[in-house]
């Protein structure tokens, strides 16, 4: 029982690595009066009227250039908020499947004759239930990172995860 309680251990601590810092500015801008995909931008500071953003990852480097809220349905910020949720939905399934096993060992405490035993059956019900669990937490996270640049909140939910959140520089000023 031991090593099972080491391994869910150890198995939680390897998933706990630091936050990456790739995806702290990035979004994807949805257009309005447009079919394509969204496009990808770094966000650099977000005025009342327009985005401030750098060419994206798969771009091709260039001047920062600003983006009409106008012309904006709506853009995604892919942070941290589904993996928060997929990590709550795999603690949530794995709580879950403790307490199976806890149950199933509870009754069969006495039982020594064949049968799967408590570590395969912790394995069992764990995986399909932490699995189970994420996928919950994410498809429940889905619009956790959507902002609709209209509204004034959302504006400066957004402007947290600039480049420069609180003060325009000089040189994006100077951008129109």
């Amino acid at each position: 029982m031991k090593r099972i309680a080491y391994s869910l251990l150890l198995i939680f601590l390897l998933s706990c690595g630091s936050k990456s810092e790739l995806k702290g500015n990035r979004i994807n801008v949805f257009f309005r009066d447009s079919l394509t995909i969204p496009h990808e931008y770094y966000l650099l500071f977000v005025r009342d009227s327009a985005l401030v953003v750098a060419p994206g990852f798969y771009d091709a480097p260039g001047k920062p250039i600003t983006i009409a809220n106008s012309k904006i349905n709506h853009v995604l910020h892919s942070g941290d908020g589904k993996v928060k949720a997929m990590f709550l939905g795999g603690i949530i399934g794995c709580t879950t499947a403790a307490a199976t096993v806890g149950i199933i060992g509870i009754h069969n405490r006495g039982n020594t004759e064949g049968g799967l035993g408590i570590g395969v059956t912790a394995a069992v019900a764990a995986a399909p239930a932490l699995v189970l669990g994420m996928i919950i937490g994410y498809n429940l996270a889905a619009d956790e990172d959507k902002y609709n640049l209209e509204k004034e909140g959302d504006r400066y939910e957004l402007g947290g995860y600039a480049k420069y959140p609180d003060t325009e520089p000089l040189e994006l000023q100077k951008i129109k």
